[in-house]
């Protein structure tokens, strides 16, 4: 039986994803493929390039400092265009390049630069918003399979994952082929369906869940981080037909940038998956409530 893992987007949550693959590796679960919206794109991408989870919590360190990174470039433009008249325009507050440099960076030290490459199959979703077609980035295409998907397999890795994580508002959409991606967790925050028709037997998601709603927002960070939170939700609902079994990491209301909730994020995902897996609650999603 081939064991897919299907990783959700969130930002800074993602590194609850690294705690709950170590629970999941300490008990002797492995996957044979994978796949990852935005934060969990960068995941993805990690294990299946083969590096251990501390590796992974190291790199997705990086990944933190890089979102925390202003772009003022990008601000000076905006405030130009006002002045001149050019019309307001500006595409996001971090132009999204330092992920794509260090995703390609770290992918390098395994010898792998596109997607192709990469021997487990990995599937990588993002929407091209100038036709709002879903698109995966994935080595692995089932050609048999009609889907209304536009699947891509030739690409650079760190750009794939730049696509996904070009969260709106946040990061600048990621240009490639005469395409203009943005973050796939709007129309395709987990890819388990995906994961299926690639050709997984069974699928384990894992997804966020916060423990208690945040009762306002207090600036613009927020109210982007929680109005996309809601949107990824909703979807959910819809995308967790294709999962056999679901994961869920509970959360304090974390929002997308907060670095100093890391290690705690980590160990979050660490300790609920290992005390799931020790009451063996995770189990078959029509089980669960």
């Amino acid at each position: 039986m081939k064991l897919g893992l299907c990783l959700s987007g969130g930002g800074i949550k993602g590194v609850a994803h690294i705690g709950a693959i170590k629970a999941l590796e300490e008990k002797g679960i492995k996957f044979d493929y994978v796949s990852g919206t935005s934060s969990g794109s960068i995941i993805a991408t990690l294990y299946a390039c083969g590096f251990t989870t501390d590796e992974m919590y190291k790199i997705f360190t990086k990944y933190a400092k890089s979102i925390r990174y202003i772009d003022f470039e990008n601000i000076k433009r905006f405030f130009k265009n006002i002045f001149t008249g050019r019309g307001v325009r500006i595409d996001g507050l971090n132009s999204g390049i330092k992920i794509k440099k260090l995703v390609r960076e770290v992918c390098m030290q395994k010898g792998i630069k596109n997607i192709k490459q990469i021997k487990m199959p990995i599937l990588i979703p993002a929407v091209d918003i100038y036709t709002d077609e879903l698109c995966v980035f994935s080595n692995n295409i089932n050609k048999e399979i009609k889907s209304r998907v536009n699947y891509i397999n030739d690409i650079d890795i760190g750009t794939a994952v730049q696509a996904s994580c070009s969260y709106p508002g946040i990061f600048s959409p990621c240009p490639f082929n005469n395409k203009l991606f943005v973050d796939g967790g709007i129309t395709e925050n987990l890819p388990c369906k995906e994961t299926k028709k690639a050709g997984a037997n069974k699928v384990l998601s894992i997804v966020f869940e916060d423990k208690e709603p945040k009762k306002c927002c207090n600036n613009i960070f927020e109210i982007i981080n929680k109005s996309f939170s809601l949107l990824c939700k909703e979807l959910a609902r819809y995308e967790l037909d294709g999962t056999d079994y679901l994961l869920k990491i509970k959360t304090n209301r974390v929002g997308l940038l907060e670095k100093s909730k890391m290690q705690e994020l980590y160990e979050e995902g660490y300790i609920q998956t290992k005390k799931m897996l020790q009451n063996n609650i995770l189990i078959k999603l029509k089980y669960m409530g």
